[in-house]
């Protein structure tokens, strides 16, 4: 199967449905054929709905890019001021549906509107906050799997790069978890959430000296890399300055993205950002060194590299760990991709 041809098949299902989802797995395309799917509603009265402001630029360019005219477009937080009719709303990372968001969309949605929905992965709780909004919803899903087996993408070599705790890290790390199974069977949720975060923060800071040697093998071999960080510290412990995160003005964040699509820069250190909607060029190689318990997250960061023709992409794994847990969750259906070894520190 092409591209071309999966682009198809959601026009084709545009034609039968009043509302579809597509959940196709990052890199597959979702952006050009929701465009597509436009053009089979036949009307210029639509409304692109985005997470951030990245990711309308993202949507301007590639409309830019295949000739199509611009259409109306916001950000899922200004919803609220939406004070007009729509043929079709496209909602681009559907994700980020809230209940508040729903209330906002929902008048316009019973007035008729079609829904295109975007979403690389989506979980039951958001699937039924869009089926409170629409209805009757028609689901397309790809699979990261099924992408790479049908050749939508190319098959990444994912390495992983299993630590072990030294005996004082370890005793911090089970004093931690004994705080959350305690808070766990106390039912006191915001101190779990709050230690639960702690855990996540003293596992990161035990991968610094790995991703430092794995960085500075990257930096031997002249290779161009996305290194995703925990926090900003990190970034800095590991990176040479060029660090995006949302402290950093939006102008300088772009500027440093520019660089690197230049080849002026052939690193770039990330802290919760740049995991979707931003074209970056020519990534070699990515390196995760938090991973989130989340699918979408680990999803979005390897979808990053899956632009090259040869896609690396190297994670840190803490063994006996809820890092370790999480990791086993969450990359079960591309296990077959993964080569695994041991890092001694």
């Amino acid at each position: 199967m092409t591209k071309d041809e999966l682009q198809h098949k959601a026009c084709v299902l545009m034609e039968q449905h009043q509302h579809v989802c597509l959940e196709w797995a990052t890199g597959t395309g979702k952006t050009l054929a929701a465009l597509k799917m436009k053009d089979v509603v036949n009307t210029g009265n639509a409304l692109l709905v985005c997470k951030e402001s990245t990711h309308l630029d993202s949507w301007m360019a590639e409309m830019d890019k295949h000739n199509y005219p611009a259409m109306d477009r916001m950000l899922y937080a200004s919803l609220h001021k939406l004070d007009r009719q729509y043929d079709l709303i496209i909602l681009d990372e559907v994700h980020a549906l809230t209940w508040k968001r729903v209330d906002a969309l929902r008048k316009w949605i019973a007035g008729g509107a079609r829904v295109i929905a975007l979403s690389a992965t989506l979980n039951p709780d958001k699937k039924y906050l869009l089926e409170t909004l629409c209805g009757d919803v028609k689901y397309a899903k790809v699979t990261l799997a099924s992408a790479i087996k049908h050749k939508l993408l190319p098959a990444p070599t994912i390495h992983v790069s299993y630590i072990t705790m030294k005996d004082e890290d370890r005793r911090k790390y089970m004093n931690i978890e004994r705080q959350m199974a305690y808070f766990e069977f106390s039912k006191n949720y915001q101190s779990q959430k709050i230690t639960g975060l702690k855990r996540k923060k003293f596992t990161a800071s035990v991968k610094t000296e790995a991703a430092i040697s794995i960085v500075e093998k990257f930096r031997r071999d002249k290779t161009r890399f996305l290194c995703f960080s925990a926090d900003i510290k990190q970034a800095q412990d590991v990176s040479k300055g060029a660090v995006i995160c949302s402290n950093v003005s939006k102008k300088e964040n772009a500027r440093m993205i520019s660089a690197f699509n230049n080849e002026e820069l052939d690193e770039l250190f990330a802290v919760k950002m740049l995991r979707e909607a931003v074209n970056l060029t020519e990534i070699e190689n990515g390196l995760i060194i938090q991973l989130d318990s989340k699918a979408l997250s680990f999803y979005q960061m390897l979808g990053r590299c899956l632009r090259h023709h040869t896609p690396q992409m190297h994670m840190i794994i803490v063994r006996d760990s809820q890092d370790e847990r999480n990791f086993l969750k969450i990359t079960n259906d591309i296990k077959e991709y993964i080569v695994e070894h041991d890092i001694e520190l």
